[in-house]
């Protein structure tokens, strides 16, 4: 069983990496969100950097790598420095990467720091598509095999195995169509390039403007905002998503930088604007330590890779 760097470093077993440093950070961070800008990682991760760097003494620089289900940001992790001067959002597409392709990092060698905020994901039509609800997309698709068009952000991602699950579920034959980002996605359900988006909250506007409907969302409960839009599970899929995601570092990072980012980071979660921001994108504060993040890292690891067997996923 692989042990996780963070759980070992807490112990005080892991000698090799950076060296400790007092006065860190002297010079500006970068932070890697592996999505398009403009979409709802970036947003967040933007109010939430730009808090932090309040707490830390020096500016976080964004640098969006979009692509590779949101594991470009672990891909560049893999060759960084572990001096703290280099991060990333990392998200389940992390985990879920290294059992569908050959990938040049392993999850259990990151340096996970804290665990900041998970999505809302949700089907959504435009307005004038005939479905009302998600059950009666779900009946055209049955009677329409191979007709029915989704637009998600990426092979692999929540977004497609959520969609996949439903299919499986009720014996549907739908075609998947990924996008690079949030943005794309949108662009192609509004000008009826696919028919109905497997998204997270980057529709939320486009509903709240009424150009698009949403028909169902993946989250343990209603959304606060929309709170007539059913879950999967009230619709007796059996599904529930969130995601939960945060920040990790490269391997080998010594403790006591990971626990000076994990302070300023923890403390920017309850930035006021930060606040304002999450609740803009209808997500909340899913809080985790960098041993915990660790822990789910782990956990999530063997989850993903038997999703990836279960629907078949693997790239040959």
């Amino acid at each position: 069983m692989k042990i996780f760097a963070p759980a070992l470093m807490a112990l005080g077993l892991v000698a090799a990496g950076a060296p400790a440093q007092a006065d860190f950070p002297e010079r500006p961070i970068t932070m890697i969100v592996p999505y398009p800008p403009g979409g709802a990682t970036d947003i967040q991760m933007r109010s939430l950097s730009a808090a932090a760097s309040r707490h830390l003494g020096q500016p976080i620089t964004i640098v969006n790598k979009p692509g590779a289900g949101g594991s470009l940001g672990a891909v560049n992790l893999s060759t960084a420095m572990p001096d703290g001067y280099t991060l990333s959002q990392v998200s389940v597409g992390v985990f879920r990467m290294p059992a569908i392709t050959k990938m040049p990092y392993d999850p259990a060698r990151l340096s996970y720091i804290i665990g900041v905020s998970g999505y809302l994901f949700g089907a959504a039509v435009k307005s004038d598509a005939p479905w009302k609800t998600f059950d009666e997309l779900v009946a055209y698709a049955k009677a329409h095999p191979g007709k029915v068009r989704y637009g998600t952000i990426g092979t692999g991602s929540v977004q497609h195995v959520t969609m996949e699950a439903v299919a499986q579920q009720r014996g549907i034959d739908w075609l998947h169509v990924p996008y690079k980002g949030n943005s794309e996605v949108n662009m192609a359900l509004l000008s009826g390039q696919v028919d109905f988006s497997s998204d997270g909250s980057a529709w939320a506007e486009l509903v709240n403007s009424g150009r698009v409907r949403l028909l169902a969302v993946y989250s343990e409960k209603r959304a606060k905002k929309w709170p007539d839009v059913p879950t999967l599970k009230e619709l007796g899929y059996g599904i529930s998503e969130q995601s939960p995601y945060g920040i990790a570092g490269p391997p080998g990072m010594a403790p006591d930088v990971m626990a000076r980012l994990h302070d300023a980071f923890q403390q920017a979660l309850n930035d006021p604007e930060h606040l304002r921001t999450l609740e803009t994108l209808n997500q909340d504060v899913v809080y985790m330590s960098g041993a915990d993040f660790a822990a789910h890292a782990q956990r999530e690891t063997a989850r993903q890779a038997g999703i990836v067997t279960r629907f078949g996923l693997k790239q040959r």
